[in-house]
């Protein structure tokens, strides 16, 4: 069985003035109502402000950077990995990494080294800036931008995965190539042209269902978003409990809920699940993992892999009945590879015909007993568990194809 693992990371690097923000202005945010990061903060009255939001229909990554006074914005971005990887910036203000996932399980105190088993991937980064901001190359992999307004980072990324029956030695797909294709695709759009496309798509699944269960929705509490807000200094480390408007921050309204149950939390946290099954499982991409799409280890919990023995089911469970069919076509493409893989397993460890699946699974569609304790290591229900999402469309859409 391999291992959920993470691609790379994006790093700005900004000047010591931006560890020296002003109090109480520090603001994190998760909008949503439209699929939209931000971080905003003062340093000598200007605001800073970034904005990050991934885009399905365009498969692409965008952050803008931007500063209230022009010419104010200087940072340096390059492409990084905890995986064995090059990167190199061109004067084309891209700039492209490659790397390759290891080939066998590797226990996370040893070095990742090169290995042309594992998967191969590729991410591209183009740099978008005003007029009159300078951009340099700075030893040949980072890319440093002075005196601009605001700056556009637009980010695609790919892999030679080829499907579950494909060894990764044997794929054909080049991950460069399709990353660098995906940004030739945004030629000509503006940020305003991408965040519509992403608007457009990611609104039309979150917007099907809305839940009151609060008089008042439109509280004190902002309930379309989940905030962290900082106090002082990052120095300090300090956490507030409410902004200058009164906002509460999630955390904050975590532990509050344990003697106020507020029924405009329960609200934000059912439109919180809707978000996370629009944004990691859509046509074309794999099923809801254990950690999240942004998982940001190379040895996750539980592996990050889909377990068969409720986790999985779980993800899915609200898809139907939040109005996201939709959302279910990885699901039912990963049955289908795991009955192929699976009669291979009723075969060979039960002398059996039809198919079976244990309790862990992955990528590849494993299908056979995981390592481990045989109470649960031996659990052969997963597969017919499964299947019972493929009952439960057909009752709610009467729809015989999918099912």
């Amino acid at each position: 069985m391999k291992v959920y693992q993470l691609l790379g990371d994006i790093k700005l690097e900004f000047d010591d003035s931006h560890l020296k923000y002003t109090e109480n202005t520090y603001r994190r945010e998760l909008d949503l109502e439209t699929a939209t990061a931000r971080v905003k903060y003062s340093v000598d009255n200007i605001e800073f402000t970034r904005e990050h939001f991934a885009s399905y229909p365009d498969q692409v990554i965008v952050t803008k950077i931007s500063g209230s006074k022009p010419g104010s914005l200087s940072f340096t971005v390059s492409l990084d990995s905890k995986l064995h990887h090059h990167s190199g910036a061109n004067n084309q203000n891209q700039i492209i990494l490659q790397g390759s996932c290891p080939g066998k399980r590797i226990p996370p105190h040893i070095a990742v080294h090169e290995n042309p088993k594992g998967i191969q991937f590729s991410a591209a980064l183009d740099l978008q800036v005003n007029p009159g901001a300078i951009i340099h190359v700075l030893d040949d992999k980072k890319l440093k931008v002075e005196g601009s307004d605001w700056a556009v980072l637009i980010l695609a990324a790919s892999s030679s995965f080829d499907g579950p029956f494909t060894k990764p030695s044997d794929s054909k797909k080049d991950p460069t190539s399709e990353s660098l294709n995906a940004l030739k695709s945004t030629i000509g759009l503006s940020y305003s042209d991408l965040y519509t496309h992403h608007l457009d798509d990611y609104q039309n699944l979150f917007h099907r269902v809305s839940l009151q269960l609060s008089k008042n929705s439109k509280s004190m509490f902002n309930d379309r978003s989940l905030e962290v807000k900082k106090a002082k200094s990052p120095l300090t480390d300090l956490w507030s409990n409410k902004s200058e408007d009164d906002t509460v921050s999630t955390a904050e309204r975590v532990k509050s809920f344990q003697t106020d149950e507020d029924p405009s939390f329960v609200e934000l946290l059912f439109q919180y699940g809707r978000y996370l099954l629009i944004s990691c499982s859509r046509p074309g991409t794999q099923v809801a993992n254990l950690q999240g799409i942004w998982n940001k280890d190379i040895e996750p919990a539980w592996d990050g892999a889909p377990h068969l023995n409720i986790n999985l089911q779980m993800n899915y469970w609200p898809s139907l009945p939040c109005n996201l069919k939709e959302c279910q076509g990885p699901l039912f493409d990963f049955i289908s590879s795991l009955s192929i893989n699976g009669s291979k397993t009723a075969k060979v460890n039960y002398e059996a015909g039809g198919w079976v699946a244990h309790q862990v699974s992955d990528i590849w569609a494993k299908t056979s007993p995981d390592r481990g304790e045989a109470v649960w290591a031996l659990w052969p229900m997963g597969g017919a568990w499964l299947c019972t999402h493929l009952w439960e469309h057909y009752t709610y859409t009467l729809d015989k194809v999918r099912s």
